[in-house]
């Protein structure tokens, strides 16, 4: 019996030592996980449409890095021509800067992933005429009515305009209003 119990004791000892004797190390590594988006946040900034920035001007950009389980979640920046100067802040935003009118490539990189931005440094836009989105208004001489308008064209870059439609004129919705407007800063 005594033989028995140590072939077997024998027997469990060898199978836990090769069990043991794995030729793989065992990690405490997290696998790495890669970015696959870069997305913007900007004053003036829509996806899908034209950054512009006015000349002279600057913007504070803010990117967020996708998935958030990516391994590398700082970005860096950089630009195509000094006339887009970029500043980096820390925490993922810039602060962009135009010096001229024209087309640059704002590079922001994540690890191995890069996404381009687009930004077109323009001359002021200014309103030629509004938009009224709303029910009828009907402004008559000295009252004062508060109305939502949509300047035009829609990628003005001026939006501190004071609106005055003179007295007696009829505005309905989606009409465009370019008689009798006053466009003033």
């Amino acid at each position: 019996m005594k033989k028995m119990f140590k072939k077997v004791m024998l027997f469990f000892f060898a199978v836990a030592v090769l069990a043991g004797c794995n030729d793989k190390p065992i990690s405490s590594e997290l696998p790495e996980v890669a970015a696959t988006d870069i997305v913007f946040k900007a004053s003036g900034y829509n996806e899908g449409k034209d950054f512009k920035v006015i000349r002279g001007q600057t913007v504070i950009v803010q990117a967020t890095v996708y998935p958030k389980e990516a391994t590398i979640r700082t970005v860096t920046w950089a630009s195509n021509n000094y006339d887009l100067e970029v500043t980096d802040l820390g925490n993922n935003k810039a602060q962009l800067k135009v010096w001229d009118v024209g087309t640059f490539e704002l590079t922001v990189t994540a690890g191995e992933y890069s996404e381009i931005l687009p930004v077109f440094g323009v001359t002021e836009i200014m309103p030629q005429s509004i938009s009224v989105p709303t029910e009828i208004v009907e402004v008559r001489e000295n009252t004062r009515v508060e109305v939502d308008v949509k300047l035009l064209p829609e990628d003005a870059t001026n939006p501190g305009i004071n609106v005055t439609i003179s007295p007696l004129v009829t505005a309905k919705p989606n009409n465009i209003i370019e008689e009798k407007v006053k466009l003033t800063r």
